[in-house]
């Protein structure tokens, strides 16, 4: 919502807002704006003192707002926990999302289940959409979700290793990988991650 200085009234803004379902928040974190400037630090004292850790989120909430700015309504989308005890070959299977937990709407009384495919369309809004994502809930994933884009963890990897590489972190937070190369005696400068069928390896 704004506040229109022609009309002087509160208007409801409808612009077209995509999300994604993961998202890395490492280039957003202090040891990421670091990163990204090349910042290395001298004392080892230093290291790692902002480390984020994982740092992929996923989307596990939508509020919506659907009508006008006098008229509207609230309700909800969220994807149901799946226990952590709970092997992953029991793990639901219902509509399009297989092998996760399943999504439902609530709204007042009524809950049901939700189709995910159906998110972009009924909470992304547009010139001609009264369904508006409102608030968005994300949560930490377990860096074992086999769900995780392979392409979004072999970048954080490979963030990951520049951090250690810049002295940002020490190098017991490189990646498992890399971090038993290390161990092994080799400079972590001296090992580059490498895209294996969606794995990354090192060199």
């Amino acid at each position: 919502f704004e506040f229109d200085l022609q009309s002087l009234m509160r208007v409801k803004v409808n612009s077209y807002f995509e999300f994604p379902e993961f998202i890395d928040m490492e280039p957003y974190t202090k040891l990421g704006l670091e990163r990204q400037e090349g910042t290395v630090y001298t004392a080892a004292s230093d290291q790692g003192e902002d480390d984020p850790g994982f740092s992929i989120f996923r989307l596990m909430g939508v509020v919506v707002h659907s009508g006008s700015i006098d008229s509207g309504h609230y309700y909800a989308y969220i994807r149901e926990r799946v226990p952590e005890h709970e092997p992953a070959s029991s793990q639901h299977t219902t509509f399009d999302r297989p092998q996760q937990g399943r999504w439902h709407e609530f709204n007042d009384k009524t809950v049901k289940p939700f189709r995910f495919s159906s998110l972009r369309e009924l909470t992304y809004g547009g010139q001609h959409s009264h369904f508006n994502a409102y608030m968005l809930f994300f949560e930490r994933c377990n860096p074992t979700d086999p769900d995780i884009p392979a392409e979004m963890m072999a970048t954080w990897r490979s963030r990951r290793l520049e951090a250690v590489q810049l002295k940002l972190l020490p190098p017991s937070a490189a990646p498992q990988q890399t971090w038993t190369a290390v161990q092994g005696g080799l400079d972590a400068s001296e090992i580059s991650p490498v895209e294996n069928n969606g794995n990354t390896t090192t060199k």
